[in-house]
């Protein structure tokens, strides 16, 4: 595993084993953060970064949503709609 890539993780040596005996390993994410990580999240996909991969995805969707809100301010837009996100709850409405 040392060496390999999971998401923004880079493994870098074996840290040990956690609860449960499982294998632990030291990463490094690519904004230089390290963390011990499971082998189970890696390998599974549970963990893709440190949470700086959340940080720039939720101000790239809020930068969107002020851009667009901005828009319907000025009247270039008959209203504002948010981004359509499926895995939300929440449904877009529909123009009728």
């Amino acid at each position: 595993m040392i060496g390999r890539r999971f998401g923004r993780w880079r493994v870098l040596r074996r840290a040990g084993s956690g609860r449960g005996r499982e294998a632990r390993w030291e990463c490094v994410c690519d904004c230089g953060t390290e963390r011990d990580v499971s082998a189970a999240s890696l390998i599974h996909g549970r963990t893709k970064s440190c949470g700086c991969l959340h940080s720039e995805q939720l101000s790239k969707r809020m930068r969107e949503i002020h851009r667009r809100a901005r828009q319907a301010a000025r009247g270039h837009s008959p209203r504002l709609r948010l981004p359509f996100r499926a895995d939300t709850a929440c449904k877009q409405s529909r123009e009728d």
